[in-house]
């Protein structure tokens, strides 16, 4: 810890920190009495990007690890915007280890991203090594939510649940759209969706009386799938596979999307044809 704890103020200063209390080389090392290697005694420049680590333990351990320094340089002004809720995850072995952490980022709103990655990394960790998971959601640099729990070190599952016709309401999944890789999948629904007359914009931002005025049984289905599909792109692109799928209703559709069963526009498509066959039925209002 102190050889890591010396590097960073290396990285940090550009200078080596000398050792204290050396006077003469050891007798028996040939590398120290020919000049091959050599005690730094003074502040010496650091020349290389590189350092490396190594720790030997009294019970025949031994580790070495190879540090890098960091290159990038940060303004305030080039720190990632905080429009978007961020997720930071941390694992402890106690639950005040993660508040001195949650902390930290309360008072330093512009940490560069690097500094949230390395807690995403470290929230891998088995938790019979780290047992305390903590998370908080942060915007405009403030937590909102934030819980700590001490865990189980079994594996959980994830599940993918795809719900039915009832959980919409207006506007939802528009806040979403600040997502890259969420506001991609929903603009490619909304070209599919065009050649079939629908505006998929259009019904996420129409008001409720957009649905009380009619059943809008297509627009409803069209809609939920296109945002199952987007967040089943962006579960995807974090690498959170499931273990398992559940489908409900027109929630089957994604399902079938998030299992490679059926593509991004055999899943939209479908949703369509089921919708406009339920309104093409006229079948009686209040029904399954």
């Amino acid at each position: 810890l102190c050889s890591i704890i010396k590097s960073l103020l290396a990285f940090e200063t550009g200078l080596i920190s000398p050792n204290i209390n050396y006077e003469n080389p050891n007798p028996d090392s040939p590398a120290l009495l020919g000049g091959s290697v050599s005690v730094v005694t003074e502040p010496t420049p650091l020349t290389s990007d590189y350092i490396p680590v190594m720790s030997c333990g009294f019970g025949a351990t031994l580790t070495a690890a190879v540090l890098k320094r960091n290159q990038k340089s940060y303004e305030s002004s080039q720190t990632p915007s905080s429009a978007i809720p961020r997720i930071i995850l941390f694992p402890a072995t106690t639950e005040e280890a993660i508040t001195t952490v949650f902390d930290y980022v309360n008072n330093n709103p512009d940490l560069p991203e690097e500094f949230y990655a390395l807690l995403s990394k470290l929230s891998f960790a088995d938790p019979v090594c780290k047992p305390f998971r903590g998370y908080a959601v942060y915007q405009n640099g403030k937590s909102s939510v934030d819980q700590i729990k001490l865990v189980s070190p079994g594996k959980r599952q994830v599940w993918y649940v795809m719900t039915g016709m009832g959980c919409q309401w207006p506007g939802m999944g528009l806040q979403l759209m600040e997502i890259e890789e969420f506001a991609k999948s929903m603009k490619k629904s909304a070209e599919i969706l065009k050649s079939y007359g629908i505006d998929l914009f259009e019904i996420l931002r129409a008001d409720k009386n957009y649905f009380q005025m009619d059943r809008k049984i297509t627009a409803s289905f069209v809609a939920i799938t296109s945002i199952q599909i987007a967040l089943v792109d962006v579960l995807k692109l974090l690498c959170v596979p499931p273990d398992g799928i559940i489908g409900h209703g027109i929630g089957e559709m994604a399902a079938a999307y998030a299992d490679d069963v059926c593509t991004h526009e055999q899943s939209l498509i479908a949703s369509y044809i089921i919708g406009h066959a339920f309104e093409s039925a006229d079948l009686p209002e209040a029904g399954m």
